[in-house]
């Protein structure tokens, strides 16, 4: 067998690795959130602030969202990172059913009129470390574009739309 034959033989296969793997990511990621600014319990016992997170984000789904959560939605609950003083860690939620997760994705315009302890949080889906360079890609490029424009300060960039039709969309900024 030819070498050269055999290194993209190999090459490709590593490809097709890499590709399979980032698509099981995703699978695993699916049903997942990720909550940021979710206040700290500080007590010393897990136990408890794993409650705390808990009711906390079921009170959020069913007071400010409408989304009934039950402990049956849950699969696990935690908090990201090592816990450092004066700093709230992200919370992952991963719910049993991907349904539960859309109808709390398609509700978070409702932060907005939130009572305070809810409106300062903010909810979104758990990417993997290639999808979200390229979300921080789209967004670069969409600033690039318009760099030279003198009303830039009046508009912001958001990605929309699921990971494998995510697109930029600039918003005018409120006063």
């Amino acid at each position: 067998e030819d070498p050269e034959d055999a290194g993209f033989k190999q090459s490709v296969a590593e490809v097709i690795a890499r590709r399979l793997d980032e698509e099981k990511d995703i699978e695993q990621r699916r049903r997942n959130l990720i909550l940021y600014r979710v206040p700290e319990e500080g007590s010393e016992k897990s136990e408890d602030r794993v409650r705390a997170d808990k009711l906390f984000f079921t009170t959020l789904c069913c007071e400010a969202l409408g989304v009934e959560i039950t402990d049956a939605d849950l699969v696990k609950l935690f908090r990201l990172g090592q816990k450092v003083e004066g700093r709230e860690r992200p919370l992952l939620v991963s719910l049993k059913d991907e349904e539960k997760k859309m109808e709390i994705m398609k509700n978070l315009a409702k932060l907005k009129t939130a009572e305070d302890r809810f409106k300062i949080t903010s909810i979104a889906p758990d990417l993997t470390p290639k999808q979200r360079s390229e979300k921080k890609k789209l967004l670069e490029e969409a600033k690039s574009k318009y760099v030279d424009d003198p009303e830039q300060e009046n508009f912001r960039f958001l990605v929309v739309g699921q990971q494998s039709r995510m697109r930029v969309i600039r918003v005018k900024r409120r006063e």
